[in-house]
């Protein structure tokens, strides 16, 4: 099997392994929402999955309840890392900050901040 062929495979078993971890933690926290095809996509819940193509295979989770994204790496068969988390609850509430200097020069701005500047915003 051709290096590309393994990671499609390890790619898709580790989907299939975060899919059931997500049924398996929204059934422990008491989620009573059936799952249900409908209208050519799946109800998730809130929660979005995908993957990114690049050296190191990703996997992004988004839950727009809790309005959070997470980001893990693959490791091998099975395996995850969780490489990033971010709240973007207050990030669609600010005006656009591609002009400030502040985010834009020192690799962005950490979620207490983004809330500091939601806060500003607001008097």
């Amino acid at each position: 099997m051709n290096t590309r062929a393994k990671n499609s495979w390890l790619l898709n078993l580790g989907l299939a392994s975060a899919g059931t971890i997500t049924l398996l933690l929204l059934h422990l926290l008491g989620a009573q929402a059936p799952v249900h095809a409908t209208g050519g996509s799946w109800d998730t819940d809130g929660i979005l999955v995908n993957t990114t193509e690049s050296e190191i295979e990703r996997l992004v989770i988004v839950d727009t309840r809790s309005q959070s994204i997470m980001v893990y790496k693959t490791e091998g068969l099975g395996k995850f890392r969780l490489t990033a988390a971010r709240s973007y609850k207050y990030d669609l509430e600010l005006q656009d900050t591609s002009k400030n200097d502040e985010i834009e020069q020192h690799s962005g701005a950490t979620v207490l901040r983004i809330y500091d500047m939601y806060e500003e915003s607001k008097r």
